[in-house]
């Protein structure tokens, strides 16, 4: 009686030992793929904040060719639906860049734009702006002033892990009335910096530009 408590005991003692240990594994195999499915999720969109820098090529047909720097600052004015899950954000945005060419002409230029953004999805965000934009080009053969109202159409997707297109449709104002675009593909970190490379085309003006988001 006594030998047979002795093996009862002596297997329940193994099994129990192998189904913990089947356990654990099970547990640290668990939580590896959790680890690596939270890497490999995507993030989620947000609407950005900080100062931007940007690295330009800027054309105007027949007048200006030239490369030089931009920058501006978003703010983020709040959300306008905050008794819901759904999010409408009101945002402001200051630019200011300047360009020079082989020939010495300079092409400045600044907007201030109002813009909404709402948040449809963690992956889909769109957006309505309007912006005052002045541009200035000095220097000979050609030296003029104009003023434009702006407005832009568009919408941010995030389509692969980190990574966002962003496109929008453009309509200027000023002595005719213009039509353009503008497509980048941006990046959705939000650590100390993130990246963006694109190009935008609006009536006689071309842009190809790098630029980087910093948040302080």
């Amino acid at each position: 009686m006594s030998k047979f408590n002795a093996k009862t005991i002596r297997r329940t003692l193994i099994a129990a030992i192998l189904g913990s240990a089947s356990s654990t594994t099970i547990a640290a195999e668990s939580s590896q793929v959790q680890q690596v499915e939270k890497v490999e999720a995507p993030a989620k969109l947000a609407l950005k904040e900080g100062f931007n820098i940007s690295l330009q090529s800027n054309e105007i047909d027949d007048v200006f060719e030239g490369s030089g720097l931009g920058m501006s600052y978003q703010a983020d004015f709040g959300n306008l639906l905050k008794e819901q899950e759904e999010h409408l954000n009101l945002y402001g945005r200051v630019h200011y860049q300047i360009n020079r060419s082989d020939e010495d002409t300079q092409l400045s230029q600044a907007d201030i734009t109002l813009g909404l953004n709402y948040a449809h999805s963690d992956k889909l965000h769109v957006y309505l702006e309007s912006a005052m934009l002045q541009q200035e080009v000095s220097g000979q053969p050609t030296s003029f002033t104009r003023s434009y109202d702006v407005t832009r159409l568009g919408a941010r997707y995030n389509f692969k892990k980190s990574l966002v297109l962003n496109a929008s449709a453009i309509h200027r104002n000023g002595d005719q009335n213009e039509l353009g675009y503008r497509i980048a593909v941006e990046s959705t970190k939000t650590d100390a910096y993130s990246m963006g490379m694109g190009f935008s085309s609006v009536g006689d003006n071309d842009s190809l530009f790098i630029s980087i988001v910093s948040k302080f």
